[in-house]
């Protein structure tokens, strides 16, 4: 049982290492304590901008939802219902969103702003406040971009609201130095102004780059990976990766088929004090999905024939495995590690699943699960029930069932935009019945009061 247990801990700090360029923890519970945070950021850094993709994604629907009801299951049956009320650009952009209790009192709001090139450029929250009886501004977040890659923030700096003005909070930014052909030759992170990390990118006569430094800092720059014998599929030169998703390039344009990277002890710094040495190789499909392999050794443990794949969804989904084996001579074993996203047309998440299976046993993170019902008419969501995974009492050594979930949230969609923030129409089919802004069915409108008619607003005369 030992022996099971600290190959848990190293397959667990393997996985690390491979996901955050030779992170290894100390203990099992540093191990499972990073383990999530590692995962999530190999899925990012090998998918092609998820939350990105996401978004157009659920902004390119035709109609997008303006009025919602959510409910919270509390004590085995659903609460009261609180109203979301979405406003939208002309261009399908979620410009507003605010959110009103049972007793129709507004509690949140978040107001979004847009570049030119359809990036966000700032969002600002604000909640409501008992004592002044009123919302009050909360926190804002501001974003730049760069001006070659336009979608690639370079700053992004959040502020907190303390009743007389604007706090700075934290800040993430990154310098980027490109060469005469254009292509990134540095990208320097930052965190809070402090420079934290960066990669440094050496290009050879076909001006692809052939070698990737990596460093971090620590009490000066110490050497942390090292990236050579690349084979690209194809390269830009445009190799940016996003400060919390620092890792392999298989996306963007930038596409790695084969590569050695090695893994430094960043307290030394010491090129001769190598960690890890690992060998990744990629094929791909036309849709950005991809099968690879992982061979080398970590930390003294052979860990060849390990093997990552991941499957590109529609709607801005995907499903990632990860299988880390183990050979230490006299025994060999393997963890597996699986994430997925699945959206319908709507971007409801029908799929959130974040799980670590060694031994037959399972490790859920998390595990959510979505249903959602269409209406008859126009085939637009009605309702959609979110459930998760009741990790207390779920067997760890069974695979889930149904019977492994509860209820979590409702949404019942009453209303949906159709251009920008002026117009919205009902899936209901309630013919002339007439409803005022929250929902209630009226007989008549008084003069100048705002009603729902078809779906469409007007106002009374």
């Amino acid at each position: 049982m030992k022996m099971k247990s600290t190959l848990r801990m190293m397959l667990t700090g393997v996985c690390c290492a491979i996901c955050c360029n030779g992170m290894m923890s100390a203990t099992t519970a540093d191990a499972q304590a990073v383990r999530s945070d590692a995962v999530r950021t190999f899925s990012q850094m090998l998918t092609q901008h998820r939350q990105e993709k996401n978004r157009r994604a659920a902004s390119s629907a035709k109609t997008l939802p303006g009025r919602i009801l959510k409910y919270d299951w509390q004590n085995g049956s659903w609460g009261p219902a609180t109203v979301i009320m979405r406003d939208y650009t002309p261009e399908g952009r979620l410009s507003r969103e605010s959110e009103a209790d049972a007793a129709g009192t507004v509690i949140r709001e978040t107001v979004y702003t847009y570049d030119t090139d359809g990036n966000i450029k700032a969002e600002e929250e604000s909640l409501w406040n008992d004592s002044r009886q009123m919302l009050m501004p909360a926190i804002r977040t501001r974003y730049e971009y760069d001006t070659v890659v336009k979608d690639f923030c370079i700053k992004k700096v959040t502020e907190t609201y303390n009743g007389a003005g604007w706090v700075a909070g934290t800040s993430e930014g990154c310098r980027v130095t490109r060469n005469g052909q254009g292509n990134v030759t540095e990208v320097v992170y930052s965190e809070d102004g402090e420079e934290s990390e960066k990669l440094t990118m050496e290009y050879g006569a076909d001006g692809k780059a052939n070698r990737i430094t990596g460093y971090e800092y620590v009490d000066g720059w110490k050497l942390a990976s090292r990236y050579y014998d690349i084979t690209w599929k194809e390269t830009n030169g445009q190799l940016l990766i996003p400060y919390d998703e620092l890792g392999l390039f298989v996306r963007d344009g930038n596409l790695i088929e084969k590569c050695t990277i090695e893994t430094f002890d960043t307290d030394s710094g010491a090129a001769d004090e190598s960690m890890s040495k690992l060998i990744f190789a990629f094929e791909y499909t036309d849709n950005g999905s991809y099968n690879g392999t992982i061979n080398g050794m970590l930390e003294g443990m052979n860990i060849n024939g390990s093997s990552i794949s991941n499957m590109v969804l529609e709607n801005g989904g995907m499903d990632m495995k990860i299988i880390v084996k183990a050979n230490m001579g006299f025994i060999v074993d393997s963890l597996e590690m699986r994430l997925k996203t699945e959206y319908d047309a709507w971007h409801n998440c029908l799929t959130d699943m974040d799980y670590m299976m060694m031994d037959g046993y399972y490790d859920y993170e998390v595990y959510k699960k979505g249903a959602v019902t269409y209406s008859s008419q126009a085939g637009l969501p009605e309702t959609y029930v979110v459930k998760e995974l009741d990790y207390d009492s779920y067997d760890d050594e069974e695979p889930v069932t149904d019977a492994d979930f509860v209820n979590l949230e409702k949404y019942e969609f009453q209303e949906y935009a159709t251009s920008g923030m002026t117009e919205v129409m009902s899936d209901r089919g309630d013919n002339d019945v007439l409803y005022d802004l929250s929902g209630r069915r009226i007989a008549s409108p008084n003069a100048g009061q705002p009603y729902i008619k078809n779906g469409r607003k007007y106002i009374g005369k």
